[in-house]
């Protein structure tokens, strides 16, 4: 699994795509800029998750029961 890390220090903070986006989202929608202020203070440690939709809810090929 893929994903970014922001900041240096402080809270430590999963963000997760929307339904089937991807861990670089957060940065491309500008929501990084957004807190920009924040990570550089080190307030929280920010990591970006991938998304894992298309192994499990939009997965449609897989029976249910399938493991």
């Amino acid at each position: 699994m893929e994903l970014l890390e922001f900041g240096h220090g402080g809270a430590r903070v999963i963000a997760f795509p929307t339904s089937r986006g991807t861990f670089h989202e957060w940065e491309d929608r500008g929501m990084i800029l957004a807190i920009g202020h924040a990570l550089e203070n080190g307030w929280p440690h920010l990591v970006c998750v991938d998304g894992v939709d298309a192994e499990s809810w939009y997965a449609f090929r897989n029976h249910p029961g399938a493991n």
